[in-house]
């Protein structure tokens, strides 16, 4: 590999091992870049070098709100003083700063850790959204009100019983029903005439979801990353 004059280009996947890295600099010891994280989401692979670069200012590249997301919730283990994303256009490009954003938000720490799973329950690349329910919605009229609910998603690969409850509770709230579950947020709204494009998904439906959603943010919030 060849690359510009000061700059250290590090490449992985697409090797005949999965787990290789190579490096511009021969120097460079690539031994902790190595890693054979799930090929539906490699965005992890991403903070994993983010979290073992020595660099003051990073910048990563990616048109991808998960990427962000994973920037956000692991910022404290990536020791960079400015942490950047970089999205938009090769004309007009877009700089989001990943440090600046997390003073703004000014959230404490253990809320950042959740934010993988809320994420993931309402509508990521791998789990399905809630329609006519927008992210910004949840966020601000339940995430932050009711954040226990789901600080337990995605501790496991399987979620437990409680922890299913939990987040159809937060479901529910999604669709504005005090439930304990999606069923009888149904029945609530339904009898209030509602559509049924405007009803949550059945309690069954909603298991899988949650399943989904737990996973997804389980390989998120990976300590071993």
């Amino acid at each position: 590999m060849a690359a510009l004059s000061e700059k250290t280009v590090v490449v992985s996947g697409g090797f005949t091992s999965e787990t290789e890295v190579q490096s511009t600099d021969p120097s460079m010891n690539t031994d902790l870049l190595e890693g054979n994280h799930e090929e539906a989401d490699s965005d992890t692979r991403v903070i994993l070098h983010c979290i073992h670069s020595d660099a003051q200012t990073i910048v990563v590249s990616a048109h991808d709100a998960d990427i962000l997301i994973l920037l956000l919730a692991h910022y404290k283990r990536i020791s960079c003083s400015q942490l950047w994303l970089k999205d938009g256009t090769l004309k007009k490009p877009k700089y989001v700063s990943v440090h600046d954003t997390r003073k703004h938000l000014g959230l404490g720490d253990h809320i950042y850790e959740m934010i993988p799973a809320f994420h993931a329950i309402t509508s990521c690349d791998t789990v399905s959204f809630f329609s006519g329910h927008s992210k910004k919605t949840g966020w601000d009229h339940v995430f932050l009100q009711h954040s226990d609910l789901l600080q337990d998603l995605g501790k496991s690969p399987s979620p437990s019983k409680e922890v299913s409850d939990d987040a159809e509770k937060f479901i529910c709230l999604i669709y504005k029903v005090a439930s304990q579950s999606c069923d009888e947020a149904r029945v609530k709204l339904f009898s209030e005439c509602h559509v049924a494009g405007a009803l949550p998904p059945s309690s069954d439906a909603a298991g899988y979801h949650i399943q989904r959603a737990n996973y997804q943010s389980f390989i998120w919030r990976d300590r071993s990353l």
